[in-house]
């Protein structure tokens, strides 16, 4: 679907990384509360994109190539109360 190898999906409840490692931001919600920032590697031919949600419940993220779901790449994660993490691809 996409010409990158490899897309590296991390969740994040709290800012774990530096923000100056991601060359790209942008907030998808009004009330900023979904944060997505990205970099890519074009020696690897990588993109890795970080997820900053405030939310009590499940994040999704995905990539399409025409703005659907049909055809497009999709993560889903969340943690559980005892704090365990789970990510459904």
């Amino acid at each position: 679907m996409f010409s990158a190898k490899f897309c590296i999906f991390i969740v994040s409840i709290l800012p774990l990384l530096r923000a100056t490692e991601w060359t790209h931001s942008s907030w998808l919600d009004r009330h900023n509360n979904y944060h997505l920032k990205w970099k890519s590697d074009d020696k690897s031919e990588t993109i890795t994109f970080l997820v900053e949600v405030q939310t009590k419940g499940w994040v999704g993220f995905g990539i399409s190539p025409n703005g659907g779901m049909k055809n497009s790449d999709i993560v889903i994660g969340w943690i559980t109360d005892d704090g365990k993490t789970y990510f459904h691809v």
